[in-house]
């Protein structure tokens, strides 16, 4: 599947892609722009997703499940993206995508992003960029809620006491 010249605009609009030149479009030509309504899961917690996602339209919110409490973790808003960790680390996905709003996503298949982070360096430092800052404040994040566990453990064994 090939965009059309519209679409290809569309997509080389967003901040990811807008530094690509004519010539470098190539690396996005293979994606496919999907439409999807509100409240569609993209993907599940621990699922594997062979997608990489650039929301153009609408947004994907993020959850995952603590203790059977939904957490909200983030939004992903127009020309912001999703799934490039799962895809970098070969995992399955730490939380689950729903479409929030209805939604308009340029999607890439896991062989075209790999393709794509080999061909235009610039679109790879960015997706770099942005996996390691997404990974320190999942760390942090992880963290923070380790202590809140640790303090709300103690404080039920000191009630005990």
């Amino acid at each position: 599947m090939s965009l059309n010249p519209t679409e290809l605009q569309q997509v080389r609009s967003t901040p990811l892609f807008s530094g690509l030149d004519d010539v470098q479009l190539g690396c996005i030509e293979p994606g496919e722009i999907i439409e999807v309504p509100a409240g569609t899961v993209l993907i599940s917690e621990g699922e594997r997703s062979p997608h990489f996602v650039v929301v153009l339209e609408g947004e994907v919110r993020l959850t995952r499940t603590y203790d059977r409490q939904t957490i909200l973790l983030g939004v992903i808003k127009p020309g912001n993206y999703t799934g490039e960790i799962t895809l970098l680390l070969d995992i399955a996905w730490l939380a689950t995508a729903r479409v929030g709003k209805p939604a308009k996503l340029f999607r890439l298949g896991e062989e075209d992003f790999w393709r794509m982070l080999s061909t235009c360096r610039s679109v790879a430092r960015q997706i770099f960029h942005t996996a390691a800052n997404k990974m320190r404040n999942l760390e942090g994040y992880s963290l923070q809620r380790e202590k809140l566990a640790s303090s709300a453990r103690w404080r039920r064994d000191w009630r005990m006491n």
